[in-house]
């Protein structure tokens, strides 16, 4: 088939080639046709206009790292604590904390405090349908910390994890306190993938995104000289005026914000700032600046309907909308 298209491609040029000379060989004093000008450029990005507005603002979180529903339910929202308990609640208007159970309770497993603690949830894609295991990553102490990725099980049809039984998947010591990244999610694929900060963090199996010889597309004091040889910079970055901590989000697929879809939704834990880009950037993209909040964004959620969610350390779970 590609060799077909050359081929066409080639006969073409060919017919254009002749086309323009029978057209200048009328008479010898014709002259060629000016060359077209160039397109305008592209224009600038449109301004998204997008505000936040707070969610399940009477149930209490202690310390949220993260926002989960189940796959294919949108009747309940899982959130996970970093001290080791996960609460559940239904998805309604003004639920409170009197709708609120405990799903699972590990916390005398995990080791918490600072960047530890439990940091991720997954539920297995075929969870209510037959299914009922629930995987976990969170940072223990075995003889210092250790990263470690399990599996439990539902006894009850989903209603709470039975943590009689543990199954360990995975554990990586780590060499430091800070860094103990957690974040574990199903791909499209069927596997599980898993985040568990450096050394251990693979986006794309086999690169090196440079830390600790570079931050962002920057050498590490000292800040020339650096070798870049093998490393890969980032899609997008920002200086430390404008944050400290990238919190990673999700590419916006709902239907409430129409000009935000095919745009991958970012933040800052010590900034509150949230910017934008759009999911097909290539190296060296500059973010757009979406929101600037007073949060600590620890995490962002996706519901089952595409529709993004901040989550706030301090507590609380603000909704992206659209503004009229």
């Amino acid at each position: 088939m590609g060799s077909q298209i050359i081929n066409s491609r080639s006969i073409i040029s060919f017919l254009s080639i002749l086309f323009v000379a029978s057209c200048g060989s009328g008479g010898g004093s014709a002259s060629a046709p000016p060359p077209p000008s160039p397109p305008p450029p592209p224009p600038p990005p449109a301004a998204l206009s997008v505000a936040i507005t707070e969610v399940f603002d009477q149930v209490t979180m202690q310390a949220p790292v993260a926002l989960i529903q189940a796959p294919g339910d949108a009747s309940r929202w899982f959130v996970v604590e970093q001290q080791g308990i996960v609460r559940v609640f239904p998805n309604v208007a003004n639920v409170t904390n009197n709708d609120v159970s405990v799903f699972i309770d590990i916390s005398a497993r995990v080791l918490s405090g600072g960047e530890r603690g439990l940091l991720g949830m997954a539920f297995h894609p075929d969870f209510g349908n037959g299914n009922y295991e629930v995987f976990f990553s969170y940072t223990r102490n075995n003889g210092g910390t250790e990263s470690a990725i399990t599996r439990f099980r539902s006894n009850d049809f989903g209603l709470s994890l039975d943590t009689s039984v543990e199954d360990i998947i995975l554990t990586i010591p780590q060499d430091f306190d800070n860094h103990n990244g957690g974040q574990i999610e199903f791909g499209p694929d069927g596997y599980l993938y898993g985040g568990l900060g450096d050394g251990g963090d693979r986006i794309e199996n086999g690169n090196n995104y440079g830390w600790k010889i570079m931050e962002g597309a920057h050498c590490r004091p000292p800040t020339t000289g650096c070798s870049m040889t093998g490393l890969v910079n980032p899609v997008t970055e920002y200086d430390r005026s404008q944050g400290q901590s990238v919190t990673g989000g999700y590419v916006y697929r709902g239907a409430s914000i129409p000009e935000l879809q095919g745009m991958y939704v970012y933040g800052d834990f010590g900034s509150g700032r949230i910017w934008t880009i759009p999911a097909t950037s290539q190296q060296g993209t500059v973010g757009q600046l979406l929101l600037s909040t007073g949060f600590g964004i620890s995490s962002f959620a996706e519901d089952i309907d595409g529709e993004l969610y901040v989550i706030d350390y301090g507590g609380a779970v603000h909704q992206l909308v659209d503004v009229p």
